[in-house]
């Protein structure tokens, strides 16, 4: 019976060394997986860090769209402003070439008819001086 002895001692080895290479299997599968769990974890950490990155980017972006937006409404009104302070320069400088070619044909009428003095008139009718006017119109007014 030493046959059967040593057969089942032999046979107990094989089970005993396969279930341990299980165990030693099971134990590897164990540590992949637990350093697997733990690289998606710190993948989960990373993605909330982008996430609130990408928050804080598009609030930013948002606060930038509505400062170009007022700087662009700004710009418009100082053009606006800029082609009205255009007009009234070119209205002036025409206003001035008027009054003195009127000024002009006045002396140049005086001494023709050669009239007596003039008789003084009131403050009141006289008319008023342009560039006494244009510089009071436009007080507080500059040009840049």
């Amino acid at each position: 019976m030493p046959v059967k002895t040593e057969l089942k001692v032999g046979t107990f080895t094989i089970v005993l060394i396969g279930i341990a290479a299980l165990i030693i299997r099971h134990e590897q599968e164990n540590k992949r997986l637990t350093a697997e769990a733990a690289a998606l974890r710190e993948q989960v950490v990373q993605a909330a860090s982008l996430r609130e990155e990408n928050l804080r980017l598009a609030e930013q972006l948002k606060s930038a769209a509505g400062a170009s937006e007022a700087d662009r409404g700004e710009l418009m009104r100082l053009r606006a402003q800029a082609s009205r302070l255009r007009l009234v320069e070119q209205e002036n400088a025409q206003l001035k070439s008027e009054r003195q070619r009127l000024a002009s044909q006045v002396a140049q009428a005086k001494p023709a008819t050669a009239l007596p003095a003039e008789p003084q008139t009131a403050p009141e009718s006289r008319a008023p001086d342009i560039d006494a006017w244009s510089s009071q119109q436009f007080r507080g007014f500059s040009v840049v």
